[in-house]
C-alpha cells in the first residue's frame, strides 16, 4: 500500500479513501484516518478511524457525469449556434450585398432582375431557417398545434416531388415514386406539417446523393373502418449514415458531421423537427440500417383518417365579380386600412395592395387606427400588434367593444401559437406573419370580405 508505505519512511499520518465490504454483502465507501505510535523513534504500530462517507462519494460522482453532461451539451450547443450563424448570415450576406448592388444606376434590366431573383430567394431561405428555429421551440414547449383537415395525398406528394425535379435532373439522377393504386387518395390529416416532413426528408435523399437516385415507397395499413398508417420510405444511394452519426440525427443542436469542413449545409433542425411532426401526427421518422454502406432508408410514418361524405353539406357561394379578376385589379373597388408604426411595413404593403386595385389608408399606431376605422368606411383593416400609443391588441378589441363588425386581419412579426390565440381573442378574423407573403395577403382579404359581404 503506497500511503502506508510513505507513512513508514516519513513517519507522518496518512489519509485514504477505500471500500469495504460489510457483513450484507455490500460495498460501501469509507474515509480512513492512521496516524503511527511510536516508542524510541520507532514506529510499533497504528491506530485511526473512520467514516462512512458512501452518500457523499455517490453524490459526488453523480455531481461530476452531470459536469460531464453539461459541457459536453455547451460544447454541441455552441457548435450547432456556430453553424446557425453560418446558416443565417450566408443568405443574409446575399441579400445584403445584392441590395447595394441594386443602388447601381447604370444597372441594365437583365441583371437587375438576376439580383432581385437572388434576394427573392434567399429571403425565402432565411424565413425557413427561422421558421424551422420557431417550430422546434414549439414543439420543445409543447405548444405545436396540428390540424385535421381533407386533402389529396396524391398531389401533396406529386407537389413535394416536383420542388426536387430540376435539382435531380441538374445532378443526374433519378427521383421515383412507388404507390399502390390502392392507397386512399383523399385523407384527413395536417398536410402543410406532412409537407414540412417530406420536403426534408426528400430534399436530404437529394443533397446527399451524386450517383443512383431517391426512390419513394409508400405503403398503407388499414387500423380500423377509417384509420389507416401511412409509411413513407425514402431510399438514397448516397453517402449513407454511420451507426454513431445515426445516434445524433434526431437530437436537438446536433447534427451528424459538426465540423467546420461539412460538405453539405444545413441547419442540423430538420429531422429533429420531422420527428417530432411525426410523432405528433401519430407516427415516427426511423433509419433504416445504418452502416449498410448502401446509401440510407428513412421512413416516415402517420395516422390519418377517411373523409366522411356529408350529403348534407352547404355548396360553395359563388365569388364575387370584382375579387376574382385574375392577376391585378383583383381587390378593385375595396378599402383597406393599414395600421403600422413602420414606414417601411406601411410603404409595403400599401404598395401591394394598390398594385392590386385597392385604395388604402394608413395609420401610425392604434390609437390613430382606432379612430380612423370607427370614422372611415373601409372594407377590412390590417392591424400590426406592437405599435405606440395603444398596441393592436388593444385596439382591436376597443373597435369590436364600439360594435366594429369588418373584417380585422393581425398582420404581425409575431409568429407564435399563443400570439395567434391572443389577436382571436381580441377579435381580429385572422392572423398573417412577417415577412409578407403577396399572395397570402390578397387571397386573405378575398376570402374574408366575401364571408363578410355574404355574412351580412
Amino acid at each position: 500500500m503506497i500511503q502506508w508505505k510513505h507513512s513508514v519512511a516519513t513517519k507522518t499520518q496518512f489519509d485514504m479513501e477505500h471500500r469495504f465490504r460489510r457483513a450484507d454483502g455490500m460495498y460501501r465507501w469509507f474515509t480512513v484516518k492512521i496516524e503511527p505510535k511510536f516508542e524510541d523513534g520507532n514506529i510499533v504500530c497504528w491506530y485511526g478511524n473512520m467514516f462512512e462517507i458512501h452518500e457523499q462519494k455517490m453524490f459526488s460522482k453523480e455531481l461530476a457525469h452531470a459536469r460531464d453532461l453539461a459541457e459536453q451539451a455547451n460544447e454541441t450547443k455552441s457548435a450547432f449556434l456556430a453553424n446557425m450563424s453560418h446558416e443565417i448570415r450566408t443568405p443574409l450576406g446575399a441579400i445584403l450585398g445584392f441590395t447595394e448592388l441594386l443602388k447601381d444606376r447604370h444597372l441594365e434590366w437583365k441583371g437587375r432582375d438576376q439580383f432581385l431573383e437572388t434576394i427573392s430567394r434567399n429571403g425565402k431561405a432565411l424565413t425557413r431557417i427561422i421558421d424551422d428555429i420557431l417550430d422546434l421551440a414549439k414543439v420543445e414547449s409543447g405548444k405545436l398545434d396540428t390540424e385535421k383537415i381533407e386533402f389529396s395525398f396524391f398531389d401533396l406528394l406529386d407537389e413535394v416531388l416536383d420542388l426536387f425535379k430540376e435539382k435531380t435532373k441538374l445532378k443526374g439522377i433519378y427521383l421515383k415514386l412507388n404507390m399502390d393504386e390502392t392507397i386512399p387518395h383523399r385523407i384527413c390529416s395536417d398536410p402543410t406539417r406532412l409537407r414540412q416532413i417530406f420536403i426534408t426528408i426528400i430534399g436530404n435523399a437529394v443533397k446527399f446523393t451524386e450517383n443512383g437516385g431517391i426512390t419513394v415507397q409508400v405503403d398503407a395499413t388499414f387500423k380500423d373502418h377509417d384509420t389507416v398508417q401511412f409509411k413513407i420510405a425514402v431510399q438514397d444511394t448516397g453517402v449513407g449514415v454511420s451507426m454513431e452519426q445515426s445516434k445524433r440525427l434526431f437530437q436537438p443542436f446536433s447534427q451528424a458531421d459538426n465540423t467546420t469542413t461539412r460538405k453539405f449545409g444545413g441547419t442540423g433542425l430538420g429531422l429533429v423537427l420531422s420527428e417530432r411532426l411525426a410523432k405528433a401526427l401519430g407516427g415516427q421518422v426511423t433509419i433504416t440500417d445504418p452502416d449498410s454502406g448502401h446509401g440510407s432508408v428513412f421512413t416516415v410514418s402517420f395516422l390519418a383518417t377517411l373523409p366522411r361524405k356529408n350529403p348534407n353539406s352547404l355548396p360553395v357561394p359563388k365569388p364575387l365579380e370584382n375579387l376574382t379578376t385574375n392577376n391585378k385589379l383583383n381587390l378593385q373597388g375595396v378599402k383597406v386600412l393599414i395600421a403600422d408604426d413602420s414606414a417601411d411595413n406601411r410603404f409595403l404593403v400599401q404598395r401591394v395592395l394598390t398594385n392590386n386595385g385597392a385604395s388604402v389608408e394608413t395609420a401610425n399606431n392604434g390609437l390613430e387606427a382606432l379612430n380612423k376605422a370607427l370614422h372611415g368606411d373601409f372594407n377590412i383593416v390590417l392591424m400590426d400588434i406592437q405599435m405606440p400609443e395603444m398596441d393592436g391588441y388593444e385596439a382591436t378589441r376597443c373597435l369590436r367593444e364600439a360594435g366594429y363588425k369588418k373584417p380585422i386581419i393581425a398582420l404581425t412579426a409575431h409568429a407564435m401559437a399563443e400570439e395567434k390565440t391572443r389577436t382571436r381573442a381580441a377579435g381580429c378574423d385572422g392572423h398573417l406573419t412577417k415577412p409578407l407573403n403577396q399572395k397570402d395577403l390578397i387571397e386573405t382579404i378575398q376570402r374574408h370580405i366575401k364571408s363578410s359581404v355574404i355574412s351580412n
